[in-house]
């Protein structure tokens, strides 16, 4: 081999370098607009997991808020279902007249917390 021929060969190298760089850029331009077609579609996918998270943490502090209000509702309940059991049911049995004028009547508790009480 000769230089002449060899100085063509580096030559007609150097002068196709630029078009197989522009092939090589092209390529990894190709190669980024896939894995950002991915990426985008993973943050979509992303946001609509976040989003459905949104929704249950607020549909749980509502359901929190009406448990809360419910526990305070039976707690007044409780509160005055215990109020009538210790209210006391007085009912007179029997009244009569006493020797200085005065009237004496005899009383029954029949409350449920009376020692007289019958179920």
């Amino acid at each position: 081999m000769d230089w002449k021929s060899l100085i063509d060969a580096m030559e007609r190298l150097a002068a196709a370098a630029p078009a197989a760089k522009d092939m090589l850029d092209l390529q990894a331009q190709i190669d980024m607009a896939y894995w950002a077609k991915w990426m985008f579609w993973a943050s979509i996918g992303s946001l609509s997991v976040s989003l459905v998270a949104i929704v249950a943490a607020f549909s749980s502090l509502r359901a929190s808020r009406e448990a809360a209000a419910d526990s305070r509702k039976a707690a007044a309940d409780s509160r005055e279902v215990g109020e009538f059991q210790t209210q006391a049911y007085v009912h007179a049995r029997s009244a009569r007249l006493g020797t200085k004028g005065n009237v004496i009547i005899a009383c029954k508790n029949t409350a449920l917390g009376s020692k007289n009480h019958q179920n």
